[in-house]
């Protein structure tokens, strides 16, 4: 009889360990101790700095109004290509590069294309 209490016993911690995968739970990050909880990795938020408005440039690590206000004027003036153009904003130097460079993307600017509608008419040719 105890043969086949182990029996069922060892069944159960089988069923129990191999559940999980079987289910494809999602990981925790937890490590069973309590003194060292571990956390999933947080994804950066990322901003193209080119389109996105001043209210959205703020949300980027040490842009407030004003800095987003000078962000938003200079690519106006200029696109950004690079970080490194992000020196040629009043306030921004090497360090908030660094800072910024893992939020940060540069999708160029594009033109529109002209439609029939909004093309100038043809010159009228007089007979």
């Amino acid at each position: 009889m105890q043969g086949d209490a182990d029996l069922a016993l060892a069944l159960v911690l089988l069923l129990a360990l191999s559940i999980g995968p079987i289910l494809d739970l999602p990981s925790t990050g937890w490590t069973g101790r309590r003194d060292t909880p571990t956390m999933p990795p947080v994804r950066a938020h990322v901003v193209d700095v080119n389109h996105a408005p001043p209210g959205e440039l703020r949300v980027l690590p040490g842009v407030g109004p004003v800095l987003a206000d000078r962000i938003a004027a200079e690519r106006d003036r200029a696109p950004f290509t690079t970080q490194q153009d992000l020196l040629r904003v009043h306030g921004i130097g090497p360090a908030t590069v660094s800072r910024l460079a893992p939020h940060v993307r540069f999708r160029p600017l594009e033109t529109p294309v002209p439609t029939d509608e909004s093309s100038p008419p043809e010159p009228s040719r007089g007979r």
